[in-house]
């Protein structure tokens, strides 16, 4: 049986996080100055969920803010993509999603 970290090590190689930020050049304040979202395109417990949770724990850290992971399943990561992409272009709102689907913008949007 696997151990967890040979299944983030296999969950990393097999669907990559694709962190997708917004300008925060023109901002007032210091980066970032409230919690900073990452919209997970997959079920939560799943092995991608697993891997944001991760990400989120190591960016909360070095952000010194609050990193919130957000899961919304459905339409191949669509739902969370159509969300991080309506949102306000300030970097707080980041995306998980499968390189695959990254790879193939005809997929999941």
């Amino acid at each position: 049986m696997p151990t967890v970290v040979v299944v983030l090590a296999r969950s990393l190689r097999m669907c990559g996080i694709g962190l997708v930020l917004g300008s925060a050049a023109y901002a007032a304040e210091a980066y970032p100055a409230k919690p900073v979202r990452v919209v997970a395109g997959f079920a939560a417990g799943s092995s991608s969920d697993v891997v944001a949770r991760r990400v989120a724990q190591g960016l909360a850290a070095k952000l010194g803010q609050p990193v919130v992971v957000d899961n919304r399943p459905g339409a191949s990561s669509g739902i969370a993509a159509k969300l991080v992409a309506g949102a306000k272009p300030d970097g707080y709102a980041l995306i998980n999603r499968c390189v695959t689907y990254l790879a193939d913008g005809r997929i999941g949007m």
